[in-house]
């Protein structure tokens, strides 16, 4: 697998995350969404194509807890 730095979404999702918790980042397949993810430490992230968290994040009171 090739790594890329991509500073201009970087800097766009940290600038998301000093105004609010939770950032979306949706985009077609294999864009790299989940690599841009997983590189913020603390971060939480969810595969919401998976069955099994879709039925978790159902209720926001799930999310949050």
């Amino acid at each position: 697998m090739v790594s890329m730095e991509r500073h201009f979404w970087i800097n766009e999702i940290s600038r998301a995350f000093a105004d609010r918790s939770v950032v979306w980042l949706s985009g077609v397949r294999r864009a790299g969404k989940t690599t841009l993810a997983r590189s913020f430490p603390g971060a939480t992230y969810f595969d919401c194509e998976l069955v099994r968290v879709r039925r978790a994040l159902r209720g926001s009171r799930a999310v949050l807890a």
